[in-house]
């Protein structure tokens, strides 16, 4: 099994969609404006991406706004703007161009046809996308996953866990053959959000899940870690104490002296503090920590299982974070000290 250190780069990936939309420009005329503007703006509108403009002198109603036809799929997108006194062009919700500014405006014209509308407002969130794609994208990576996983084949329970998401899951060659090479599942992602389970399902693999916008949608791209972008995350951390979220760590085991494995040992914790654990196999691996190699030495004596769960992954040099998935439920990430 292979397994690579993921790194925060950015990658892009092939589209599932059939093409970007398309924006027509409507130009409203305002009194004073320059009589040669329009000529003028002709080749330096079609340079930045508009798929068509009209100018005109009727005032419209609403001269400054940007309507959508068609579905979200293939959509056209009507932008109302304003040439102005001084020969600018005004464009929704209130930037001016110049036509010194053509970068600018196909950057403009860029994020409508990726993004939507909402794509122009100039709100920046994660990977890219608008506020409503981004509440989207976290309302459907909340889901509960409702299939086993540990032991299952990794590219059907792939499958299994995003069979119900609203948006399309894209995947290269490449990253389907890393994935079906990285071995069967190895933690239970049951009753973990679609989200965070998918995100750790695809990590051995050196796979991150990157969600992004396209024709005003969104898509979950699954990508090389190697070749970058931030993923998304395996879990959210909490300003809450492990204690609060998991309050059976505080509670007490009666232990006796006795050696026995690690991964039996913390399977053993696991059961008795009722979430799931969930392990960074890759940042173990390049420390060269193997689990099914290593023992527990455990001490008579009553310990909180917080406290005993410290002191076991310590000398594995192994740390333990509760984190809570993208639904807010509680579940242990283990990983390496460094």
């Amino acid at each position: 099994m292979r397994f690579f250190l993921l790194t925060a780069c950015l990658l892009s990936t092939v589209s599932a969609w059939a093409g970007e939309g398309r924006v027509e420009l409507n130009v409203t005329i305002a009194k004073g404006a320059p009589i040669t503007a329009p000529q003028q703006w002709g080749p330096v509108l079609d340079d930045v991406g508009f798929n068509s403009t009209r100018f005109s002198s009727d005032v419209p109603e609403n001269p400054l706004q940007i309507t959508q036809a068609r579905t979200d799929a293939s959509p056209i997108y009507q932008v109302h703007g304003i040439l102005t006194g001084n020969g600018s062009i005004m464009l929704p919700p209130g930037k001016t161009f110049s036509q010194r500014d053509r970068g600018a405006m196909q950057e403009w014209v860029r994020k409508l046809k990726t993004q939507g509308i909402e794509g122009t407002s100039g709100a920046k969130m994660p990977f890219g996308l608008t506020k409503s794609q981004f509440e989207t994208a976290r309302k459907e990576l909340r889901t509960a996953v409702t299939a086993k996983t540990k032991g299952a084949d990794p590219a059907a329970t792939l499958k299994d866990i995003t069979r119900g998401l609203g948006n399309p899951i894209v995947m290269d060659a490449q990253a389907e053959r890393e994935l079906a090479a990285s071995g069967a599942v190895r933690d239970e992602l049951n009753g973990l959000a679609v989200g965070t389970a998918l995100a750790a399902l695809i990590r051995p693999a050196g796979l991150i899940l990157q969600p992004r916008a396209s024709n005003g949608r969104i898509e979950y791209v699954v990508a090389d870690g190697r070749k970058g972008g931030a993923p998304w995350p395996i879990g959210w951390p909490s300003q809450e104490g492990s204690g609060k979220l998991v309050p059976t760590l505080l509670e007490k085991e009666e232990t006796q002296d006795v050696e026995v494995p690690l991964a039996d040992a913390l399977a053993e914790i696991q059961n008795r503090v009722g979430v799931p654990f969930v392990y960074d196999y890759n940042g173990m691996a390049m420390v060269d920590v193997d689990l099914g190699k290593m023992t527990a030495q455990l001490t008579a004596g009553e310990h909180y299982y917080g406290r005993l769960l410290t002191r076991l992954l310590t000398r594995a040099k192994l740390k333990y974070e509760v984190r809570q998935d993208d639904a807010g439920r509680p579940f242990i990430w283990i990983s390496t000290v460094r």
